[in-house]
């Protein structure tokens, strides 16, 4: 809380004590947080790399992106994902043609 604080990406709302209990403080986002939030949130769904555990956060918070800004953030993910699968999909029809057992088996969607 105190690095995300210090960035300026939340602020604090109010303060609260209670006899009982010690203080509490309730955050809130900022601006620059929610712009923060959202621009990692577009970066981790539009780009393949090392998946885990952004992509599965990602997918987590997929109700922080409009519609739109969703469709087009896994539009860009499937087009850089489409050289990599003609790639698998090559290698794959190499090995049927030479006749690996089970090669035959294995079908992409293709």
């Amino acid at each position: 809380m105190d690095r995300l604080l210090a960035a300026g990406l939340i602020a604090v709302r109010e303060t609260g004590r209670d006899a009982q209990y010690p203080e509490r403080m309730v955050y809130e986002v900022t601006d620059a947080g929610s712009e923060t939030a959202h621009r990692w949130l577009d970066e981790m769904l539009s780009t393949p790399k090392q998946e885990f555990p952004e992509f599965p956060a990602a997918l987590s918070l997929l109700m922080m992106l409009t519609p739109d800004a969703l469709r087009d953030a896994l539009v860009r993910r499937a087009k850089a994902l489409e050289p990599a699968l003609a790639r698998h999909d090559a290698d794959l029809a190499r090995e049927a043609e030479s006749g690996l057992p089970g090669s035959r088996h294995w079908n992409w969607g293709t």
